[in-house]
């Protein structure tokens, strides 16, 4: 199944060869699908697959590559829940539903009775 994500993410102080540094940094990635920077409003949006790549992996590859993240308390509160909510979603996508009001264990032991 895939999940795609799209993300903005605001940069700070970005100049022209930040464009050159997330071209690098991000084409080559396996399960980004697109990304797009706006120098103007210095803000990267990302669209990625979250069963292969995570917001977190992605923030950690750009700041490894020199990339500055603006980290106001608007931008790293808005960072961590994407990872917060991200791993929540993937924990949940790989649990096997079960239907409440039916219980396997109740309905047997309602057929004993």
């Amino acid at each position: 199944m895939k999940v795609s994500k799209t993300r903005k993410i605001r940069l700070a102080h970005a100049n022209a060869s930040v464009s050159e540094q997330i071209e690098k940094t991000l084409s080559n990635l396996d399960g980004v699908q697109n990304f797009n920077f706006d120098p103007q409003q210095q803000i990267l949006t990302v669209t990625y697959d979250l069963e292969k790549i995570m917001f977190k992996t992605i923030e950690s590859l750009l700041q490894s590559a020199g990339i500055r993240l603006d980290n106001n308390w608007f931008s790293k509160m808005k960072r961590n829940w994407h990872n917060f909510t991200e791993q929540n979603e993937l924990d949940n996508l790989h649990v096997n539903p079960t239907c409440c009001s039916d219980p396997p264990e109740i309905i047997d032991q309602a057929k004993v009775s």
